[in-house]
């Protein structure tokens, strides 16, 4: 089911801008911490990097072995911050008191890397990652550092398994979006059995997902550039078309659910970002500066709306 909401856009609302170190470090998907601290991987540059919202200071760390494929960073309730190597084929953990990394290597499937991408976290505490390379999902235990895989099928026949984006509910669901073959799948991680959602076309591509406080699955299409949903109680699937800025198909990117039920994401070919209100139906656009080429996203508990940028990071915020 495909529906068209009602777009308007906002009014001026403070954006604040931090830059980073050098002119175009490839800024990732972010995290933010219990201090308001900002995580995220520089993957061209081959750091991590903290932003210390009070003052603007970014400070960076070079992880053990990387190779420039920082890709998708999230933080454990104890305050670790947990990322993905995916060119050096690890999940990585670094304590800021101690400033130490420590590394968990993947191995390899199917004769390949693992490759992994996206990581979320369980209410259990277990980490858990697409692997886009291996064409599997894992999950680790921390305590033990023990890594489990569980392979996925083809989306569609002649199309690779790529699962890219991935999140997980508070019931343990775990679910996922192929980068190929416009399909969305869950994980039983008891039976290894995958159920398989096709979108409808083909060509669409899965790039982030998130979960709301009702436990619905929420993610977006860089192409065709539409919102979807999926309702785990009915398994029931509503794509939304989203409206074109500057007479240009949209490509979307990061997506996060924030504490009030809004869903955020970054709309790269409008510049800006985007928030649709599920009650009513409707977007609204927050525009960016032309050049601003949005990727990551995330939502802090105040309710502050955090993007990277092709050089910088920024934050949304609303009195």
């Amino acid at each position: 089911m495909v529906l068209t909401p009602r777009m308007t856009f906002a009014r001026p609302t403070p954006v604040y801008r931090y830059a980073f170190g050098s002119t175009n470090p490839g800024l990732m998907q972010p995290a933010v911490d219990a201090q308001g601290q900002l995580w995220v991987g520089e993957m061209s540059a081959n750091r991590l990097a903290r932003l210390n919202r009070a003052t603007g200071q970014v400070r960076t760390w070079e992880p053990p072995e990387g190779k420039s494929g920082l890709m998708t960073t999230t933080i454990d309730k104890a305050g670790h911050v947990w990322f993905v190597e995916q060119n050096a084929n690890y999940l990585g953990r670094f304590d800021p008191a101690t400033q130490r990394f420590q590394t968990f290597p993947l191995g390899s499937l199917h004769q390949r890397p693992m490759g992994p991408q996206s990581v979320r976290f369980d209410a259990r505490g277990q980490l858990w990652f697409t692997a886009s390379s291996g064409g599997a999902l894992g999950q680790l235990d921390p305590l033990t550092g023990r890594i489990r895989t569980w392979p996925v099928p083809t989306p569609i026949s002649g199309a690779p398994p790529i699962p890219f984006s991935l999140t997980v509910t508070l019931a343990g669901q775990v679910w996922f979006g192929y980068l190929t073959g416009g399909t969305v799948g869950q994980l039983d991680p008891a039976s290894g059995h995958v159920t398989l959602f096709h979108l409808g076309d083909p060509q669409a591509t899965i790039f982030s997902m998130t979960t709301d406080r009702s436990g619905r699955i929420w993610f977006t299409e860089l192409l065709p550039g539409r919102l979807g949903m999926i309702d785990p109680a009915t398994n029931r699937v509503t794509l939304f078309s989203v409206p074109s800025i500057q007479n240009a198909p949209p490509a979307l990117y990061g997506v996060a659910a924030a504490p009030d039920g809004t869903i955020w994401f970054a709309d790269r070919t409008a510049s800006a970002l985007v928030r649709y209100r599920p009650d009513q139906a409707a977007y609204t656009f927050f525009a960016l500066p032309r050049a601003s080429a949005p990727y990551g996203l995330t939502v802090d508990a105040a309710g502050h709306v955090w993007f990277t940028s092709s050089g910088s990071a920024g934050e949304l915020r609303f009195p």
